[in-house]
């Protein structure tokens, strides 16, 4: 069952992306509005955890943010493009924090190589051609692998009972990188974000809630998450070495 569960929730993951991205209103409403007046539901079941906290709150505060450079003059303000760098720092560096206390220290290594390597500002542009003034993040395509290996190794670690419903997550963020691998950051906002959404009010932060009764809340198998971790720290580095090498080879008088 857990297989059709990830399926089905795949789907509407792709289908949240399109509204938010297609309707800023529903964005402002369910990331800026809705979680404020939910609050009281959910927030003593997760207060606990400063991580999920920290979260949930810098995914959908990111997203309102490159909501606001799609619609506003901000696009043009590069004090507005580093705080999009600043927010991508700020949700690798969470993880990574979160994964040196819980004593996973290779994909902990991994999330600080992402962290150091998150592109600046003149990688952000607004497609302002297009109907829906998409967002576009010009992140390296090994850069986003290596994220999504260990966002993946991440969550198997410090929550491996969350492991299935990360699964389709992860990939309806990638499905948008087929189109303009510029869709990525776009879309990893708002299909991470909208799941914290049912997450927060229909689950608990021990996986008993809804999605333990769909199948997508079952422990990761332990004696392959070192796997995980070193293909996410190989694929990191490798990403580092090419970003040195690009680093190095602009700093090269012509």
């Amino acid at each position: 069952m857990w297989v059709l569960s990830i399926i089905v929730y795949f789907g509407l993951l792709l289908l949240i992306n399109e509204v938010l991205r297609r309707y800023p209103k529903a964005l402002l409403f369910f990331f800026g509005i809705f979680p404020f007046l939910t609050l009281p539901f959910w927030f003593t079941r997760w207060g606990a955890d400063w991580f999920v906290i920290a979260k949930v709150f810098s995914v959908w505060l990111a997203s309102i943010w490159k909501w606001a450079i799609r619609f506003t003059k901000l696009a043009d303000k590069t004090w507005a493009l580093y705080i999009v760098q600043f927010l991508l720092m700020v949700n690798c560096a969470e993880a990574t924090i979160k994964d040196f206390q819980g004593g996973n220290m290779i994909n902990a290594v991994a999330g600080f190589i992402l962290v150091l390597t998150v592109p600046g500002p003149k990688t952000i542009t607004v497609d302002k051609e297009g109907q829906w003034r998409d967002f576009l993040y010009n992140i390296p395509i090994l850069w986003v692998l290596g994220y999504t290996i260990w966002n993946f190794t991440f969550v198997a670690g410090s929550y491996p009972h969350m492991y299935r419903m990360h699964i389709p997550i992860l990939l309806a963020a990638l499905i948008p990188v087929y189109f303009d691998h510029k869709l990525w950051n776009q879309a990893r906002g708002f299909t991470l974000g909208g799941h914290f959404l049912f997450q927060t009010l229909l689950d608990t932060p021990n996986g008993v809630g809804f999605f333990k009764d769909i199948g997508m809340a079952e422990p990761f198998p332990k004696e392959i998450y070192i796997y995980f971790a070193i293909t996410s720290l190989i694929i990191c580095s490798i990403h580092f070495f090419l970003f040195l090498k690009d680093l190095f080879i602009k700093k090269e008088p012509s």
